[in-house]
């Protein structure tokens, strides 16, 4: 995915045997060392951000497999997952379609609200990891999504 959380994650697993699907490019410059595999994806980037989106990008994206996506997320609630950028959501929904387990990162801020665009339910999520920060999350709990606070 992109964005700032998985940049970080993307920092500290970089050098490790592993195939990644990068869908920014400061994702793709920061796993591109030692023995990590990156493949990155076509298609239109989006100034600022970087992510890559667009047609182009998700026909690429429907003919991979990924056995785990690390997704971002603008907002968390009871519905689900959601995004603030059109495009953006459409590119998570396909990674969460083809990928075997969809593990969500976020801080403390992103929970309790709704952003523009719905990427998924929490049932087609296996994991939140988020900070000690996040209070309130008693829903989340009860989703019966693994909660990992660190």
């Amino acid at each position: 995915d992109a964005g700032t959380t998985i940049l970080e994650v993307a920092r500290r697993v970089a050098g490790r045997p592993f195939t990644a699907i990068a869908l920014d490019l400061p994702g793709a410059q920061a796993l591109a060392v030692g023995a990590t595999e990156v493949l990155l994806l076509g298609g239109r980037v989006r100034s600022n951000s970087f992510s890559i989106t667009g047609p182009w990008t998700e026909e690429q994206l429907r003919n991979l497999r990924a056995d785990v996506f690390l997704m971002g997320a603008h907002a968390v609630d009871e519905r689900g997952v959601s995004n603030a950028v059109i495009e953006e959501a459409m590119v998570k929904k396909l990674a969460v379609e083809v990928s075997h387990k969809t593990i969500v990162l976020a801080d403390h801020s992103k929970f309790g609200w709704r952003a523009m665009t719905q990427v998924c339910a929490l049932d087609h999520v296996q994991q939140i990891v988020t900070d000690q920060g996040s209070r309130k999350l008693t829903w989340l709990k009860e989703s019966g999504v693994e909660l990992t606070i660190v």
